[in-house]
């Protein structure tokens, strides 16, 4: 009888070390994807947002295993899912990084495309506005290139594709100078040198971040050629989404004072709405009338 015993005790010996193998197995993957999380969470939050394309090319892996990511990630508290893409969560100080415009462009999609139908209302007829870099801009482009009664300056590419898809449009004036490739714009002195010359109606302006210190970018060319934007318009009107609110980056290109109209989707926090409004800024929630 003993010896069935000891077999009895050898196999099971064995399939519990069989299954600690299986185990070891099983959890080498369950640690990889969950360092693969991490660092996922880190570069979202180093860049300020990223697209799902952006994040299966660099790990390697589908699409869907990046929106698996993010969905686990945003369940944390780490990241906040967008439509395309992933941003950082909560208020952050200062962002230094500036994430590539394809980047941003599926971010907060739907706050976009409504502060984009919003700003379209505020062009009159026959006017002359100036459209400046950024998604939000880009997309208030594409809600005025039917209008044929309009003049557009830019300096931005991807205003001049999206206004030059239709056969009838807006008058179409770019400025020249060296090509940005990140954000797809033109800048540098022969950009300011052709915008000091003329007169706007409308500059519609996009920023990395705006707080009660004021308006705020990622490249200092860039942001020479919005202060020149705002300089030549009679009206500023800025267009932000939320998650840019209290966000400081790289230069402080303006104050609140140069600013007209600032157009969002969200009302500003208590210390931000305070600032506009002893700047006398006009806020145009999207939405609300």
């Amino acid at each position: 009888m003993p010896r069935p015993a000891r077999a009895r005790h050898s196999l099971t010996a064995q399939r519990t070390s069989a299954g600690a193998l299986l185990a070891d197995e099983v959890s080498a993957p369950g640690r990889l994807a969950a360092a693969r999380r991490r660092e996922m969470a880190r570069l979202v939050t180093a860049s300020g947002a990223l697209s799902v394309a952006e994040l299966a090319e660099r790990f390697g892996v589908s699409e869907m295993t990046v929106r698996r990511d993010l969905h686990l990630l945003e369940r944390e508290g780490g990241i906040l899912r967008a439509r395309g893409g992933a941003m950082r969560s909560g208020a952050v100080e200062t962002v230094m990084q500036e994430p590539s415009y394809a980047a941003r462009r599926g971010v907060n999609h739907g706050a976009k495309r409504r502060i984009a139908e919003a700003a379209a209302k505020l062009v009159g007829d026959c006017d002359v506005i100036g459209l400046d870099v950024g998604s939000t801009v880009t997309a208030l482009a594409e809600r005025l290139r039917s209008r044929q009664d309009l003049g557009i300056i830019t300096h931005n590419l991807q205003v001049v594709n999206a206004v030059a898809a239709t056969e009838a449009g807006p008058r179409l004036y770019v400025l020249g100078g060296h090509f940005r490739r990140s954000e797809g714009s033109l800048i540098g002195p022969e950009a300011r040198r052709e915008l000091e010359r003329l007169w706007l109606n409308t500059a519609f302006i996009g920023v990395a971040g705006l707080g009660a210190e004021g308006l705020f970018d990622y490249s200092p060319e860039e942001a020479e050629i919005k202060t020149l934007y705002s300089a030549r318009a009679h009206l500023t009107c800025v267009l932000c989404d939320s998650s840019k609110f209290g966000r400081r980056s790289l230069v402080r290109f303006a104050g609140l004072e140069t600013v007209d109209i600032v157009v969002t989707e969200a009302e500003p926090p208590a210390d931000l709405a305070r600032a506009l409004a002893a700047a006398e800024v006009r806020i145009l929630v999207a939405g609300e009338g």
